[in-house]
This record gives C-alpha cells, sequence and structure tokens, in this order.
C-alpha cells in the first residue's frame, strides 16, 4: 500500500466516481482505475462497488476512510514541517464550522488569512453539531473546527476564539414595551430550540431550574438554522447569535438585546499535534482576531 493510492483512494470516494476524481487528480481514468484496483488487491478486499453511474463504498471503503484521511493528514504535516518556509505560498486548509458561526467568526477569519497568503486555499464543511464537528477532526476530515465548547481531552486542543452576543428574537408583530428583555420575561415565551444542551437553551435551562420550572419548548428543532424560519412563522421565540438575529429582524422579527446581555462562547478546536502551516498561520490570526475584540458584539474582558 502507497500513499498515493490511499489519495488515489479518498479521491474517488470524495468525488463519487473514477471519472471526476480523475479529472480533479489530473490523471486519466484508466491509470486511476489501476492504482485502486491494485490497492484493492494489496488489502485483499473489495473498496467500491461499481455502479452503472459512479460507486459506493462497500463497508470495508467506508472503514478506511478515516484511516486514509489520517493518513494524508499526518502526511502533509510532515512535509510541511520539512518545507515550512515556502509551505504558505500554497497549500490548503480544511475547517469545520457551526453554521451560526461563520458569518462571525470565521468569514473574517479566513478573509485575513486569504489576504496574507492567497497561495492557501480553504475547504469549509457545516456540520451542524459541535460532536459532529469535534468528530470532523478527530477523523482527519479537517484540521481545525470552530464550535460552542471548549477542550482540552487529547488528542484534542482548543483556544478561546471570541464571543457573541445573544439576543431574543420574537415573531413579527410581537408587542413588546421594553428596549430589552430579562431572561425571566423570555423564559415565559413559547420556545424555538435545539436538542437539550445547545448553548441558549442550556441558559434559559439554568435560569429556570432554579426556580422550580422548566421552559416551555414549543418546537424542538435539529438544524440550528432553520431556528430563524420558525420564529418568522410564529412558532416560537429563540435566542440568536447577533449576526443571525440581525438577519431575522430584516424579515420582519422582533430582536431585543437581554438584560443583563448574555454571550456565547466560541472555541476553536484543532489536534494537539503538531498542524500544518497553513493551520498554524489560521491560529494566529484567530488569536489576534480574537484579542482585537472582533467577535460580534464584543463583552467586556
Amino acid at each position: 500500500m502507497e500513499l498515493k493510492q490511499l489519495g488515489n483512494f479518498l479521491a474517488v470516494a470524495e468525488h463519487g466516481s473514477f471519472t471526476a476524481a480523475a479529472a480533479a487528480l489530473y490523471i486519466s481514468q484508466p491509470a486511476l482505475s489501476r492504482s485502486v484496483h491494485q490497492l484493492e488487491q494489496d488489502m485483499d478486499v473489495r473498496l467500491f462497488h461499481r455502479l452503472a453511474r459512479g460507486v459506493r463504498l462497500t463497508p470495508a471503503g467506508e472503514a478506511l476512510v478515516p484511516v486514509a484521511r489520517k493518513l494524508r493528514r499526518d502526511m502533509q504535516a510532515g512535509l510541511a514541517t520539512v518545507h515550512g518556509v515556502t509551505a504558505l505560498r500554497t497549500g490548503r486548509l480544511d475547517i469545520a464550522s457551526l453554521s451560526s458561526l461563520v458569518i462571525d467568526p470565521v468569514a473574517p477569519i479566513i478573509g485575513l488569512l486569504r489576504g496574507r497568503h492567497p497561495g492557501v486555499s480553504v475547504r469549509l464543511v457545516q456540520p451542524q453539531e459541535d460532536r459532529d464537528a469535534r468528530q470532523r477532526v478527530l477523523t482527519g476530515d479537517c484540521e481545525i473546527a470552530f464550535t460552542d465548547l471548549p477542550t482540552s481531552d487529547w488528542p484534542l486542543a482548543s483556544i478561546p476564539a471570541g464571543r457573541q452576543q445573544l439576543l431574543a428574537v420574537l415573531p413579527p408583530g410581537t408587542e413588546h414595551d421594553a428596549d430589552e428583555m430579562t431572561l425571566a420575561e423570555f423564559a415565559e415565551r413559547d420556545l424555538v430550540f435545539g436538542p437539550a444542551g445547545t448553548p441558549g437553551r442550556q441558559l434559559v435551562e439554568d435560569h429556570l431550574l432554579d426556580r422550580g420550572a422548566v421552559p416551555r419548548i414549543a418546537v424542538e428543532v435539529t438544524r440550528r438554522d432553520h431556528m430563524e424560519h420558525l420564529v418568522l412563522a410564529h412558532a416560537g421565540s429563540t435566542l440568536l447569535p447577533e449576526p443571525q438575529a440581525r438577519h431575522a429582524e430584516r424579515h420582519g422579527a422582533i430582536v431585543l438585546p437581554m438584560k443583563p446581555a448574555l454571550y456565547r462562547r466560541v472555541s476553536l478546536l484543532m489536534r494537539s499535534e503538531d498542524l500544518t502551516p497553513a493551520a498554524s498561520a489560521f491560529v494566529s490570526e484567530t488569536s489576534r482576531y480574537a484579542a482585537g475584540g472582533g467577535v460580534s458584539q464584543r463583552a467586556p474582558t
């Protein structure tokens, strides 16, 4: 088994066909087919079901994907260490981010990285939950992830990436006399939230728990990016980070700051071991961005 064969295997798995993978790798389809076939012979397993249109991974192929990604990531990190002086002239960085963090802080930090190192390309994927983003880093699919939760569990590490202010988002036409809303007032409303343990819901539940009550969860939704649509449809109220709240406001929602203000912590998650130079540069940009107060509605330190 050779690393080049594993790279060819991953290309087919990620593109879904030999034709698309060969085009992406700038090699002929017969050469790619021979490489994957040789890998299957070396391992004595069948990695793909060859279909009329494209391919589908076999159970053995599915098991090999995370292993191959990890080996590819380790090789990239090793080569980058050797060629660190010139590595940032080119390169690729794979990032996972919850969708609610893309507008701020992820997009501005990617812009800063690309401004300093225009030869570095970025792939951004958007898992729905923290555990999915964490898993992307553990399997090697991504080198960095932005999540709500920090970690110190080896082989992962995290650094603070700032805070976002959470605002109350109410259905269009909702009447409210004050310019702010207390958590007690908010908790009395019919609410739209993600599953138990998500940051906004946890804040409300912790507040009510001290008073022996529970929030009225009118709608529980697994995709956070759907909460805005449900509020606009008068299904209930929710808490959203400032960028998403202002977007909902432009579409008719009533948006109020909380009193006292509520903030959501943002963490950058990565592997504890050596990072590629592109990832190291991104971590540095993140630290500078957070230290400079770049995250929306900065809270006082």
